[in-house]
């Protein structure tokens, strides 16, 4: 989704998602979907796309495991 490219330059420009008390868990919109993501040592994760029509709560939000090297 294009609207995922501004996320790089300005993370914070979503607000927190209301699901969580942690700040760095934000949410966008595009169209009829919600984007979750996370900043986590200034990188953005897309943790999840939900169509605007579906239900979502906080037991849906689940922590990825960063890559090993």
């Amino acid at each position: 989704m294009d609207r995922t490219n501004i996320l790089e330059e300005y993370p914070m420009i979503g607000r927190k998602a209301p699901e969580t008390d942690d700040e760095n868990i934000r949410e966008i919109f595009a169209y009829s979907y919600r984007i979750l993501y996370e900043i986590k040592s200034e990188k953005v994760y897309v943790i999840g796309i939900i169509h605007g029509r579906r239900d979502f709560t906080s037991t849906h939000v689940y922590r990825v495991k960063e890559p090993q090297n």
